[in-house]
């Protein structure tokens, strides 16, 4: 569905990182997830995690977080959805994003993968990696958070 993917670039980002790290040996099955309310993490979740229950198999959801806010807003923000996604709370990650005005563009996909790794398994989330536009570019009034976790068995 091309209007699905006309404003989605998250695998094109994921994509070249994948081939770097595998070359050729390995399969993608892409998920583009328009729908990103609890019932649709449920249900989309469940399913994947069954799936690939006993697989060799890698879930990856990409997200930056919050958008166009200064520094101490933008990190107070990220700091609730990632306190939900390393306590492995999906569905307090969808209750925070809403209520905090969180501006993740991909929620509900961090949300699927979170239940779909609690169906094999996980035990904790951890975080590798978090800073915001401003910490690379410099002070700037507005900037966008990214983060990189990771979910263990």
């Amino acid at each position: 569905d091309e209007l699905a993917h006309m404003r989605e670039h998250s695998i094109e980002v994921q994509l070249p990182f994948l081939q770097h790290l595998f070359g050729s040996r390995f399969k993608l099955v892409a998920i583009c997830m328009m729908l990103q309310d609890e019932k649709t993490s449920e249900e989309v979740g469940t399913a994947l995690g069954r799936v690939l229950k006993g697989r060799d198999a890698v879930i990856i959801a990409s997200t930056d977080f919050t958008h166009y806010e200064p520094q101490e807003r933008a990190r107070a923000k990220d700091e609730k959805a990632i306190g939900r996604i390393l306590s492995l709370d999906w569905r307090g990650l969808l209750r925070a994003v809403e209520s905090e005005g969180i501006t993740m563009c991909g929620y509900g996909p961090v949300a699927t993968m979170i239940r779909a790794t609690l169906e094999l398994g996980a035990k904790k989330g951890e975080l590798l990696k978090y800073a915001t536009s401003g910490d690379t570019a410099g002070p700037m009034p507005e900037v966008v958070g990214y983060g990189s976790l990771a979910i263990l068995r």
